[in-house]
């Protein structure tokens, strides 16, 4: 849990950023996606950088790229993705946005309704 909270915070820093993606893509597949996203989850909204929170989403939004639907729940994406909405930050708002419109093209038209 410790890692995750280390690579979000990483992927705030421009040379950092593709270790950090990339340490999360590896710990998905080692640990599972779904955890990952929890670990996320429970570290990048609260962080006091809002590019932590949005770096995040995209990390996110890769690790659905690499894993799909079956691996990692929907839910738990959206549920990730609900509160950067309310973000000021437009950056975080956007990052919300790409996650959702990839969960759309992963799960199709059953996540709207």
């Amino acid at each position: 849990a410790r890692v995750v909270g280390l690579a979000a915070e990483k992927l705030a820093a421009k040379k950092a950023k593709p270790a950090a993606t990339q340490a999360l893509l590896c710990l998905s597949e080692a640990c599972g996606p779904s955890w990952v996203l929890a670990q996320l989850q429970a570290v990048a909204p609260s962080h006091k950088n809002p590019k932590v929170f949005g770096e995040s989403l995209a990390a996110a939004t890769a690790i659905l790229a690499a894993f799909s639907t079956p691996a990692l729940s929907a839910s738990a994406a959206v549920s990730f993705a609900i509160p950067a909405f309310d973000s000021r930050d437009a950056s975080v708002r956007e990052a919300a946005h790409k996650l959702v419109v990839a969960l759309c093209a992963a799960v199709g038209p059953a996540l709207l309704q």
